[in-house]
Formats: structure tokens, sequence, C-alpha cells
């Protein structure tokens, strides 16, 4: 149907507190990996990973930007709500990487985070 919207505006929330998302939104669609495992020139099976549950993102830094709470909580609930009507929440987040820089030149961050488990709904 070419009347439905599949991509836009998408909204994000820390604990109920709404970040201001500049874009690059990344989600991950499936709960693991599955690789191929080849024997004699053909596939036998697989193998199967399991994938951390995260949401990363570039989210701009305002007057109300919950600094502290994103540096030091390890059991935060984040919930994407998408512009196609799908929700996605991070349960039990904290979050990662050493390299959440803030550029005050463009005022925003790149953050990622993971979780204990991902649903989407």
């Amino acid at each position: 149907m070419a009347n439905q919207r599949i991509a836009g505006t998408c909204y994000i929330s820390v604990d109920g507190e709404s970040l201001n998302l500049q874009g690059s939104l990344s989600i991950p669609m499936a709960n693991v990996t599955r690789e191929a495992i080849v024997a004699s020139g053909r596939t036998i099976g697989y193998k199967e990973t399991p994938v951390t549950p995260t949401i990363s993102g570039s989210f701009y830094v305002d007057p109300a930007f919950p600094l502290d709470k994103l540096r030091n909580a390890a059991d935060m609930t984040i919930v994407a709500e998408l512009a196609n009507g799908m929700v996605y929440t991070l349960s039990d987040a904290f979050l990662t990487g050493g390299d959440s820089n803030f550029n005050p030149e463009d005022g925003n961050v790149t953050l990622n985070f993971s979780g204990i488990r991902g649903d989407w709904s």
C-alpha cells in the first residue's frame, strides 16, 4: 500500500524522559546471528550466536539532557517508537562504549545502549 508511512519521525525515551533524536537510529532486527557451516563442499548446517540487544543513535544535547542518568544508570528502560508504528523496548539498559563524545559545535552526541532484553511490539 503506497499510503502507509514506513519512515519518518521517531521518538526515544529513557525511563520516560524524551531524548531529541538527530538521526542514525540503529536497532537489531534479530536475537541471533547465524553462520553457515560448510563441509565437503556443501552447507551442512549453521552456528547460532546470540545478539546483544542494543539501541544506537545520534542525539541533540539540550539543557534538559539527562546526562547524569545516562552516565550512571545500569537499569534503564529505553523505548523507541518508530514512524511505522513498531516499538522496540530495551530493558535493564546501560550506556556502552567509551566513545560517546559530546560534539558542542553541532550540539550532539552518539550514544550506544545495550540491555538485558530487547522486545519488538
